[in-house]
């Protein structure tokens, strides 16, 4: 989850980076915007901060279903059914199925996603940290560097120019969009080299957030369903079966 704000933070700063420059303008009896060209730009950033948004609201999902499921009453209720469904099966041949429901879904609540969290977060580690770390790097380098020196100070106008008023007016304003120009195409040609960056961050967190954790889930899933579910339907078959022989 902190790995996912830092991303997202830095999405935004990116974003209000982009926006200064875009907003920034010159006027010398006429106005100028050299930054609109980072419309696009900003738009492709605005997305990718919302996706990145959404995947801390999964991690933040995540975080409150493990702090549920650690409730002292669902781990009492845990227990309890583990205590029943054991009992039905060792002293009556086979559980109820009501109940082998009950016991496998307090399992996949207090224990399975627990597991596939850690199990996630270990599949992390081992196979997308390090494309992880060189994305955020990179993005981190944009970030750093968003500021962009806009300041008409900076530009070094000359008030001696002999072309006449309209000369004076249109060179001014020439020298200013040209000062401009070069840190704005700067940042356009950063951010536009650090696209594939930010598509393989959000590939990163969607696989991090949705497909490990539900792929694990759904693994615990069989497993569980598998051991708790087969022997309380066997004995139903069985139960079945001895009523038909009994009719006959």
């Amino acid at each position: 989850m902190r790995r996912a704000l830092a991303t997202y933070a830095t999405a935004r700063v990116i974003h209000a980076g982009i926006s200064l420059a875009q907003s920034a303008q010159v006027g010398v009896g006429l106005s100028v915007a050299p930054g609109s060209a980072l419309t696009p730009l900003a738009e492709m950033v605005q997305q990718f901060s919302d996706v990145m948004l959404v995947v801390c609201v999964s991690f933040g999902i995540q975080k409150l279903l493990l702090s549920l499921g650690g409730f002292w009453l669902l781990s009492a209720a845990l227990v309890v059914s583990a205590l029943a469904w054991g009992y039905f099966r060792l002293y009556l041949g086979g559980s109820p199925i009501w109940l082998s429901k009950v016991f496998l879904v307090l399992v996949l609540v207090r224990i399975a996603l627990p597991l596939a969290t850690i199990g996630s977060e270990m599949l992390f580690q081992a196979l997308l940290e390090k494309d992880y770390a060189t994305s955020q790097e990179v993005i981190d380098r944009i970030s750093a560097a968003k500021d962009l020196d806009l300041a008409p100070d900076a530009i070094g106008l000359s008030e001696a120019e002999p072309q006449g008023l309209w000369g004076r007016v249109t060179g001014a304003l020439q020298r200013k969009v040209t000062a401009m120009k070069t840190p704005i195409a700067q940042l356009q040609n950063d951010i536009g080299n650090s696209v594939e960056k930010m598509v393989l961050l959000i590939a990163i967190f969607l696989v991090h957030t949705l497909l490990l954790p539900l792929a694990l889930l759904w693994l615990l899933y069989l497993l569980g369903k598998t051991a708790v579910m087969t022997h309380g339907v066997t004995q139903g078959a069985r139960d079945h079966g001895v009523k038909a022989s009994v009719r006959g």
